[in-house]
């Protein structure tokens, strides 16, 4: 059965032995530049396969669906959101295309910008999604791992509007987290 694993940014604690704490004080083009000396954290999926480094002021939690965890998956969320249980960055793998991934999550029928370039070296794609009907802006990399034909999804909701049923509308504005994001993704590895 084909995974489609999502990291999603959202819940409360950090999980048992999902990283490892490090400085990151030389930044280079292609690596993680999660400010010049944060100090960051290592998440390393289930499978080891590939990891990627976070600011150490956020927490990670497992993703959950119907009350179970989703192997793969987990969620990143800076400190001071986990309170409002806001879900700011999404990632996993799948072995489907980057298109069948694309066309999946309904970019097609939305309208998308699409980039194709390389991050530390590896096949990837860029999209930014911005819909009018619901307005929400959404940025998602696949990054194809060379080593297993898996492609890693990483997604960021930057900004969203919610109208609830005769209320006004809920602005959610993520901007400043926009190159914690960036970082985020440019710090992949895979093992």
């Amino acid at each position: 059965m084909k995974k489609i694993i999502l990291l999603a940014a959202a819940l409360t604690f950090i999980a048992a032995g999902c990283g490892r704490s490090t400085t990151d004080t030389t930044p280079t083009n292609g690596t993680s530049t999660i400010g010049t000396s944060t100090t960051k954290l290592t998440y390393i999926n289930d499978a080891k396969t590939y990891e990627i480094d976070y600011p150490s002021n956020w927490v990670t939690s497992d993703c959950m669906n119907q009350g179970q965890r989703v192997p793969e998956c987990v969620i990143l969320t800076p400190s001071a959101l986990v309170t409002v249980n806001v879900a700011l960055v999404s990632a996993g793998k799948s072995t489907d295309t980057v298109d069948t991934l694309i066309t999946r999550a309904g970019y097609k029928a939305n309208g998308f910008d699409r980039n194709d370039m390389k991050i530390n070296g590896n096949d990837s794609v860029y999209i930014v999604t911005k819909r009018p009907t619901y307005p929400y802006i959404d940025h998602t990399y696949y990054i194809k791992n060379p080593k297993n034909n898996e492609t890693v999804v990483l997604n960021f909701r930057e900004y969203e509007e919610i109208t609830p049923e005769g209320q006004s509308p809920i602005v959610r504005d993520y901007k400043q987290y926009l190159e914690d994001y960036r970082s985020i993704v440019n710090s992949i590895q895979f093992n």
